[in-house]
């Protein structure tokens, strides 16, 4: 569920409001600055679109004098981590993962062990997909380890089993790992 937020502003009035719509729904219209009153605190609120698909339609409705920028912000590196983990379990187990304290702390000791053991960011964000992408391929008791900190525990496992290109360590086979 993506939360966007809208600087908006408008040439008739020297205000500033930020507009947040969570799954494409308005969910919070925040004043910033500028002085306005109830007559334009009215008009202010229809020009706001009450659904996020409808903001391209807005500079051509008032002809200009509303104006809506996305915020565009910086994914933190431990957001990035955070959205490969949460994609592949909806997709693995379909339904979204429940993330608690003990479940972020087990991320933060995964990323922090992968990048002291990668050359990179990029290259350990790398190895946490691959991680993640080749759980049909473990023993039916780590797959059904799903939460991050179970991961977290069998990390050192898992990774071996990468590194040798088979998944043997696990369940015995001599299947490659896609």
């Amino acid at each position: 569920m993506a939360t966007n937020k809208y600087i908006t502003t408008f040439t008739a009035y020297p205000m500033v409001f930020v507009a947040t719509y969570s799954a494409g729904k308005i969910k919070q219209i925040l004043y910033k600055r500028g002085k306005f009153n109830l007559e334009q605190w009215l008009k202010i609120t229809k020009a706001i679109p009450l659904l996020e698909k409808d903001i391209e339609a807005i500079p051509k409705r008032f002809k200009g004098t509303v104006k809506m920028e996305k915020v565009l912000r910086e994914v933190s590196e431990y957001q990035k981590w955070l959205d490969v983990y949460l994609e592949w379990h909806s997709t693995a187990c379909g339904f979204p993962a429940k993330m608690d304290g003990i479940q972020g702390k087990a991320l933060k000791s995964i990323q922090k062990y992968l990048i002291e053991n990668s050359a990179n960011n990029e290259e350990a964000l790398l190895v946490w997909g691959s991680v993640l992408n080749n759980w049909p391929n473990y023993e039916e008791y780590y797959q059904k380890q799903t939460k991050l900190n179970q991961i977290n525990s069998n990390l050192q496992l898992l990774i071996k089993s990468l590194k040798d290109d088979t998944v043997n360590n696990l369940n015995g086979s001599n299947r490659p790992v896609v």
